[in-house]
């Protein structure tokens, strides 16, 4: 009888802490920063990259929902890229020359081209509204390497986006994307 009550009490001591335990560590009661930021140039701990924000809700397929947001994250990161390459190209272009203006076109036209060595970093489910978030991330440097290494171009462009690409950078980090 000792032994029943004893295991029956052990039993409600358990499933009490567990219950405990599981409701404190939802994911979902805080939201993170980078819901609230946006998409945009960002720069923490010496690292420089460009973020996407993307969101979707009601989807029921679970895996749909989640491929959405993640291209939506992806779209994100390529419209702030292209406004990245056109500031970057703007000012090479500036000098003038037809010959400037083809290079400033054959930026913009591969950097469509350098979305993959964007990530999905992160995730995160609103479960009041049942919205989806993901974060996606490119690392300005990947970005740098990628527009040096286009072909076409002639040392004296390489030489310029990698001297100018962290300038742009700094530039586009007070903006927000929409």
């Amino acid at each position: 009888m000792i032994g029943k009550q004893y295991t029956l009490l052990m039993l409600v001591v358990i499933a009490t802490g567990a219950l405990a335990i599981g409701c404190a560590v939802s994911s979902n009661s805080i939201t993170p920063a980078w819901v609230y930021k946006g998409s945009g140039a960002v720069a923490a701990f010496g690292d420089k990259a460009f973020h996407g924000v993307g969101r979707a809700s009601g989807i029921k397929n679970q895996s749909l929902l989640r491929t959405t947001a993640d291209n939506r994250a992806r779209a994100e990161v390529a419209e702030i890229l292209e406004t990245y390459v056109l500031t970057l190209s703007r000012g090479y272009t500036a000098a003038g020359g037809e010959e400037r203006q083809r290079i400033g076109q054959a930026l913009l036209s591969h950097s469509k081209n350098t979305l993959r060595s964007a990530v999905i970093i992160e995730h995160w489910a609103d479960i009041n509204t049942g919205t989806l978030y993901s974060l996606c991330k490119m690392d300005l440097a990947s970005v740098r390497n990628i527009l040096a290494d286009t072909e076409g171009l002639d040392s004296e462009v390489r030489d310029y986006i990698r001297k100018n690409a962290g300038r742009v950078h700094e530039a586009l980090e007070g903006t927000k994307s929409r």
